[in-house]
């Protein structure tokens, strides 16, 4: 879903993770020139999300360990790491790096003794940082990489013990779901300048289907981390956020650098989020600090099943009902909805389809107007980019005619991968954005 620059404040030095074996052989004085490597097509290229959601079995010469990917929140490394696992990269490789009672560290493709010349390229090949909010605990798996932005490319490392400090930080992509006594055997290995004395092998990598099997020493990890943590929050979120969002939009007709448009709005609200990212409650004050309104939900159907349904309240400052949505699951990736004035007339009834992260794809309505009359059908259609940013919104009414179009930009973003700064656009090929949104957050302990 454009180009976007990550930038991520490092708080610790290169020496946890930017001491990794280098992957380019000694240069030869009649060595050839070195040819810029054309990316060549891989398995996992053009997978959905969904055919991304796989296991991968690293087959050492102790026995197997198992990863469950979670392509949901770092949908970019997942698919990196089934590339590499399917092009047999990984085989012959070691876990070159122990350092007891923190990590193992595998996937440097020069430790393949036979490692040949196409795969020493494709270790250089620089990936995107991805950090997400699955927390970086006991049994999880994160890309290594340097002390650069984006220097992440095939080195993995698999945590025996819990490290805050990194959570945000380094692209969490992965938790081991079988043979975590086996990374303890590796960790435990004698090692001298965190080099093993003997590395562990792994003889292949293979990408398997998960059978829902965890072991109990990994399915707990920590109290607060939830079961399945392979999908996004569903508003990016979890625990208590306050922000402040403001809007500036430009002036139709007069020639006027959106940078200077006039304020649109401004306001502040505090949300609460649950551990999978369902809305709790939110408080909307203005600039002033005053209370302008309460949002809350009677109960999530988000982690629910078929069938379970919820009530959503829009209230004044004095907890008087303005606005109410009924919402119930019809399945899995389908709700309906119904929605009511203060005075509980009909407003809007209709349906949403969902991705599997909660966002939404399509909602088709009907609106009603005086007597709860129909007063119009309408479809808006939704696309996300890999970030589960939202690109673009585009509605049609019930004969097919666009009524509007809104294409979505993301200059900047916080240091949790979060939108501080929105475009907003009117047509596919404007340059110029007819509104900016600009938020910023203040993050709450869960």
């Amino acid at each position: 879903m454009k180009v976007k620059i990550l930038i991520i404040l490092l708080l610790f030095t290169t020496s946890i993770f930017g001491q990794e074996p280098d992957a380019t052989p000694p240069a030869k004085a009649n060595a050839r020139p070195e040819a810029t490597p054309t990316p060549q097509p891989e398995p996992f290229d053009n997978a959905t999300l969904k055919e991304l959601t796989k296991c991968v079995s690293l087959n050492t010469e102790i026995g197997s360990i198992e990863l469950e990917m979670f392509p949901g929140t770092a949908p970019i490394t997942v698919r990196n790491f089934l590339n590499l696992t399917a092009i047999k990269a990984f085989d012959n490789t070691t876990f070159s790096r122990v350092v007891p009672k923190f990590v193992i560290q595998g996937g440097v493709l020069s430790t393949n003794k036979n490692i040949t010349y196409e795969m020493s390229l494709r270790e250089l090949r620089p990936l995107p940082d991805e950090p997400n909010l699955v927390r970086h605990v006991r049994g999880i798996v994160s890309m290594a990489r340097g002390d650069e932005p984006n220097s992440a490319g095939t080195s993995f490392f698999i945590l025996v013990d819990d490290a805050p400090y990194l959570d945000n930080k380094f692209a969490a992509f992965a938790r081991v779901t079988k043979g975590m006594d086996l990374v303890d055997k590796i960790n435990q290995a004698p090692v001298e300048n965190e080099e093993p004395k003997n590395p562990v092998v792994v003889k292949n990598a293979t990408v398997i289907d998960c059978d829902g099997v965890v072991d109990k020493d990994t399915a707990t990890q920590t109290a607060d981390q939830p079961a399945k943590i392979n999908d996004l929050p569903r508003f990016g979120f979890r625990g208590k956020v306050k922000g402040v969002r403001e809007s500036t939009s430009e002036i139709k007709g007069k020639k006027k650098d959106w940078k200077k448009a006039d304020q649109h709005s401004i306001g502040e609200s505090f949300s609460e989020f649950g551990d999978i990212g369902d809305y709790i409650k939110a408080t909307f004050y203005d600039k002033e600090g005053a209370v302008t309104g309460v949002n809350t939900s009677e109960s999530t159907i988000w982690g629910a099943g078929v069938g379970a349904k919820a009530k959503d309240f829009f209230k004044s400052v004095d907890g008087k009902i303005l606005a109410q949505t009924h919402v119930e699951r019809t399945s899995e990736n389908e709700f309906s909805f119904t929605s009511y004035d203060e005075k509980m007339n009909l407003v809007r009834r209709g349906k949403t389809t969902t991705d599997e992260n909660g966002r939404f794809l399509k909602q088709s309505y009907e609106r009603f107007g005086k007597d709860e009359k129909t007063d119009g059908s309408f479809t808006t259609t939704f696309t996300y980019d890999a970030y589960g940013f939202m690109t673009s919104r585009i509605q049609v009414d019930g004969e097919g005619k666009r009524v509007f179009y809104n294409r979505f930009e993301y200059p900047e973003l916080d240091d949790r991968a979060n939108w501080v700064v929105r475009l907003i656009f009117d047509s596919e090929d404007s340059k110029r954005p007819v509104r900016i949104v600009r938020r910023k957050f203040e993050y709450y302990p869960d």
